[in-house]
């Protein structure tokens, strides 16, 4: 059986993981746009999700030309 610090590192571990996996998900137009439309996430919260800038995610937006809702 996993003793707690174990289990512990082995969460920070799968974090970290899912974090990286996330982190460039924005260069991909169909998460993107779904992030955008159908979960309703704005620029600002899919950056902080991804790890980066807004202004990143606001040039991904351009590139694929993704019509924002104002």
């Amino acid at each position: 059986m996993l003793g707690q610090k174990q289990f512990l590192y082995g969460v920070l571990m799968w974090m970290e993981r899912v974090s990286a996996m996330s982190a460039k998900m924005y260069l991909s137009e169909r998460w993107l746009r779904k992030r955008l439309q159908v979960d309703k996430k704005t620029p600002e919260e899919i950056a902080a999700e991804c790890g980066v800038a807004h202004t990143t995610i606001y040039r991904q937006i351009l590139k694929f030309k993704i019509k924002m809702k104002r």
